[in-house]
């Protein structure tokens, strides 16, 4: 799906309709903050999406991170 994720609003309406639980705000903000702190190891690190299926790309992580914003948003 993440392919086809264009917009902000898109991802928004992605995660309300398969993993949006209210009441799991904060295990989302947790998760955030994860997301967070491997961005900023990324971008220190300047690892870039390759397509070998790793998994701590700028690329990737920036996407992490808006996942986590977009129920917190939901919610507040």
């Amino acid at each position: 799906m993440r392919g086809e994720i264009t917009r902000i609003i898109e991802l928004q309406e992605y995660i309300k309709k398969g993993d949006f639980k209210p009441e799991l705000k904060e295990s989302y903000f947790l998760n955030l903050i994860e997301a967070v702190r491997e961005l900023v190891e990324s971008i220190r690190k300047n690892r870039r999406f390759a397509n070998d299926g790793l998994k701590v790309s700028i690329e990737e992580e920036l996407y992490d991170v808006c996942y986590y914003v977009a129920p917190l948003a939901h919610v507040y």
